[in-house]
């Protein structure tokens, strides 16, 4: 069961990975469903097994002291499920790599757009921004119709939209460097977030075979999962797809 970070405290909520799994399986990714439920199983497996390491060593340390840093969560629904990604900010801003990602500035009327496809939080406690001046940050998430979203800046928006500025300055994180930032309080919430912006770039790939899919994936690269493949029903007519492909490079190949 992953963690879920509170101001009243740290608690615990549950995933049902079958029904998970089961409405993950209706979205087009793979051409062969039976290795697009493998590839979700394997990867509902290394969600489990984080989640028995952050228990073990994460929720009595964060039960017991709290969260002392900033932070940001964010609640999604997948598959009909409550689910959330928490982004430890302290750790963000406080990076030395943070200065090395460039500003830009941003129209302010892309936050009062219902068609933008970046979510932000308007906040609800009346606060005013401590960090007035700085560059809001934007990361990567596709849920929905948004495709990014604000992790920190949400009372610099809303004082923009108020003020009407014109524009606001912003720093946009990409999945790989957020990822080098220790961003995530818990491996699960890592792993999560990276099998969400990966399922994103999955759907999106058209020439791709499931072989090549397969071989992109973090779980092939972190842990090598996906050298031996169980046999399907289509596998081998894509194989045979694959190894033609391949054929068709070399020079004496009539293309």
């Amino acid at each position: 069961m992953p963690l879920q970070f509170e101001e009243s405290g740290t608690s615990i909520y549950s995933i049902d990975y079958k029904h998970l799994i089961r409405k993950l399986s209706e979205i087009d990714i793979f051409q062969d469903k039976g290795i697009q439920k493998y590839y979700l199983e394997q990867w509902m497996a290394v969600l489990k097994h984080a989640e028995k390491n952050d228990l073990k060593d994460c929720y009595p340390y964060y039960s017991l002291h709290g969260i002392n840093n900033q932070y940001f969560t964010y609640q999604l629904f997948l598959g009909g499920q409550e689910c959330f990604l928490h982004f430890n900010i302290s750790r963000i801003i406080n990076s030395p790599k943070l200065t090395n990602i460039p500003s830009e500035n941003i129209s302010i009327e892309e936050f009062s757009n219902p068609h933008s496809d970046i979510l932000w939080k308007k906040p609800m406690d009346g606060k005013k921004s401590l960090s007035f001046g700085k560059p809001i940050l934007i990361i990567p998430l596709s849920i929905g119709t948004y495709n990014h979203i604000v992790i920190d800046g949400n009372h610099r928006i809303q004082e923009a939209l108020d003020q009407s500025d014109d524009t606001i300055s912003f720093k946009y994180i990409n999945t790989l460097t957020l990822l080098e930032f220790d961003t995530f309080f818990t491996s699960f919430d890592q792993l999560f977030y990276t099998f969400l912006c990966e399922l994103t770039l999955m759907a999106l790939e058209e020439n791709s075979d499931d072989i090549s899919l397969l071989k992109k994936s973090y779980l092939h690269y972190q842990y090598n999962i996906f050298n031996h493949i169980p046999p399907t029903p289509q596998s081998s007519s894509l194989l045979w797809k694959w190894f033609k492909k391949i054929m068709s490079s070399f020079p004496w190949s009539k293309r």
